[in-house]
């Protein structure tokens, strides 16, 4: 499951909110790599850094490349093969 840049901040929220997921990849459409994790502690972060702003009000309707959210960089990510997860 991945988002997309050009889904909504509202989107990034209910998918986090109804998969209870702590992080979610962001992926350009079409493209096959990762351009951003955004994570569940940085969206709650930025949300009570925001509360009694005026512009707060339409950040649901905001496409993730319009947020300015911080980028994570691929040399931080850690990948692990699938046949090597443990559930």
């Amino acid at each position: 499951l991945a988002l997309q840049t050009s889904d909504t901040f509202l989107t990034m929220l209910l998918l986090l909110s109804k998969y209870r997921m702590k992080s979610l990849p962001v992926v350009e459409v079409g493209g096959d790599k990762i351009e951003n994790i955004i994570t569940q502690s940085s969206v709650m972060h930025m949300l009570a850094e925001c509360v009694g702003l005026p512009w707060f009000e339409s950040r649901g309707t905001k496409k993730l490349s319009e947020l300015g959210l911080p980028i994570m960089k691929p040399s931080k990510l850690v990948k692990l093969p699938l046949n090597k997860l443990c559930f």
